[in-house]
């Protein structure tokens, strides 16, 4: 437990996979038995980062026909670009 910096680490430093099950079952035993896990950085992939990461693609690449973006988010980036989000809005709009 010393050397690791998460119980990710603590699993594969024992030879387990870092599952959710392995996961609960080495948290458990680390609280019942009073160890301590102070030192642990949290999520080791995110270190250092604080919210937003980057900066998702771009419009060109959603607004494309039989497009797999979800939807809620094609009308959140449409509003944040300040363009119409409606269908009848959108029909009417002009190429440009």
């Amino acid at each position: 437990m010393q050397a690791s910096a998460s119980i990710a680490g603590v699993l594969r430093s024992l030879g387990y996979k870092p599952s959710g099950g392995m996961h609960r079952y080495i948290t458990g035993h680390s609280s019942a038995l009073g160890l301590d896990t102070a030192h642990f950085t949290g999520s080791s992939w995110n270190r250092g980062r604080t919210g937003f990461i980057g900066p998702g693609l771009p419009l060109a690449e959603i607004l494309v026909a039989n497009s797999t973006y979800p939807s809620a988010k094609v009308r959140r980036r449409l509003v944040e670009a300040g363009l119409p989000t409606n269908a009848v809005t959108i029909e009417r709009v002009q190429p440009v």
